[in-house]
This record gives C-alpha cells, sequence and structure tokens, in this order.
C-alpha cells in the first residue's frame, strides 16, 4: 500500500488520465493546453502531452513565492505538473488499466530510490559496521 501523500497523488493522476482522454464527462480548464512545440526558451523539456497553463500563481505581496496561492491548490493546475513530471511513455499508455499499474509502479519506484547517491553510499557503510 502506498504511502498516503502518494496515493493522494494517485488519486489526482487517475482522475486527471481520465479527464485527458475524456473517459468522464469533465473538460480540462480552458486555461490548460497542451504543448505546441514552440517555446522562447532554446531547450525546453515539454513535450506532446505535456500540459501548459495559461495563468500563472499571484504572488503574495508578503511573500516572495507563489506557495499560498489558491491556484496552487486547485486540482487542474496542481495536477498537471504531477503529469508533466511523469515519464512521457507513461503518459502515452492508451489503456486505463494499463495506465493504472504503471503509475502505481512508477510511484513505488521514485519512493524506493535513493533521493542522493552520497545518502545510499553512507547507508550501506553504515550497514557494513
Amino acid at each position: 500500500m502506498l504511502p498516503l501523500s502518494k496515493r493522494f497523488d494517485l488519486n489526482d493522476l487517475v482522475l486527471f488520465y481520465r479527464v485527458i482522454n475524456e473517459l468522464i464527462p469533465l473538460k480540462l480548464p480552458n486555461y490548460l493546453t497542451f504543448f505546441d512545440g514552440q517555446s522562447r526558451l532554446r531547450s525546453c523539456h515539454l513535450d506532446s502531452l505535456s500540459l501548459v497553463s495559461s495563468t500563472k500563481p499571484r504572488t503574495n505581496s508578503f511573500l516572495t513565492t507563489t506557495q499560498n496561492s489558491s491556484l496552487n491548490k486547485s486540482f487542474f493546475y496542481r495536477t498537471h505538473l504531477l503529469w508533466n513530471k511523469l515519464p512521457y511513455d507513461l503518459r502515452a499508455i492508451d489503456s486505463f488499466s494499463k495506465f493504472k499499474i504503471n503509475l502505481i509502479k512508477f510511484l513505488w519506484s521514485e519512493l524506493l530510490a535513493p533521493s542522493d547517491p552520497d545518502d545510499d553510499a553512507y547507508a550501506q557503510s553504515d550497514m557494513a559496521i
């Protein structure tokens, strides 16, 4: 069983997949569109299955970050950011059941992957002692 935070991500991404693939009668909001291949940057990590937002969260005048913005907490805005972080092969799956199975595997691999190679080496040296 996935940890609670990853289960929330799983449920959000499963619903988002259903919306994108029109498996439920819910549409993407107008401010989200698929990346069209044009960027102001020379190099861009986005692909044809990435979503871009035409709106950006407002910054709080007291804070320099957009952490408390209500847009950041909205389902479609925060989930499109999670969606774009998924590997292209996973986002390209056209079968809902295959997508969900592979998404669970991906979330587990993220959890089990060492966050820093130095931390992993340190943990292995502790085990040798």
